[in-house]
C-alpha cells in the first residue's frame, strides 16, 4: 500500500470536493431546463446509448432551443 504524506491527502480531498461540486452544478443545470427540452435531450441521450450512435444530442430538432 502506498503511504501518502499530508500534502497528498490534502490534494485528494480538494480534488474530491471539486468533483462533487462539479457534479452538483451539472445536476442543477440539467434540472433548471424547461420540461420539454429536458425531456427531448433525455430521450435522445437514452436512444443514443441504446443504439450506440453518435452523440449529437442537440443537432436533430434545434427549433425547440431557439428563443421565442
Amino acid at each position: 500500500m502506498i503511504k501518502l504524506d499530508s500534502k497528498g491527502i490534502m490534494i485528494r480531498r480538494i480534488t474530491r470536493t471539486l468533483l462533487v461540486i462539479a457534479w452538483l452544478v451539472l445536476i442543477f443545470l440539467f434540472s433548471a431546463q424547461p420540461d420539454v427540452p429536458s425531456s427531448q435531450i433525455s430521450g435522445r441521450a437514452s436512444y443514443q446509448m441504446v443504439e450506440g450512435g453518435d452523440c449529437n444530442f442537440v443537432g436533430r430538432n434545434d427549433s425547440v432551443y431557439k428563443e421565442k
